[in-house]
């Protein structure tokens, strides 16, 4: 994202919850969300009987990149997010609601 990116451009939201996962394109104008668009939402809860959370996570990766790289205009940041407790940016410690 450039320096003006708070100010303009758009985001790729993708959140997990225990039932399910959903994505949102956000665009940004002016400093505030100008407009969000529902890209899809899916049953994660298959994904969650890896105790590391690694599948989920993987999944999510490979459900954002065709999102991602057919966006016009193009993105200028991805956010993923879940509930639980982070180490760092790398490792899910916990997640009750997930059950990692």
């Amino acid at each position: 994202m450039t320096r003006d990116s708070a100010l303009k451009g758009r985001c790729l939201v993708a959140v997990a919850e225990s039932t399910y996962a959903q994505h949102e394109m956000i665009t940004f104008g002016a400093g505030r969300i100008q407009g969000r668009e529902a890209c899809g939402q899916w049953d994660c809860s298959t994904f969650l009987n890896d105790p590391s959370g690694l599948r989920l996570a993987e999944e999510m990766v490979r459900r954002i990149r065709p999102l991602s790289s057919d966006a016009e205009p193009p993105i200028d940041a991805v956010a993923v997010t879940l509930p639980g407790t982070l180490d760092g940016h790398e490792t899910v410690l916990r997640s009750t609601r997930l059950g990692i």
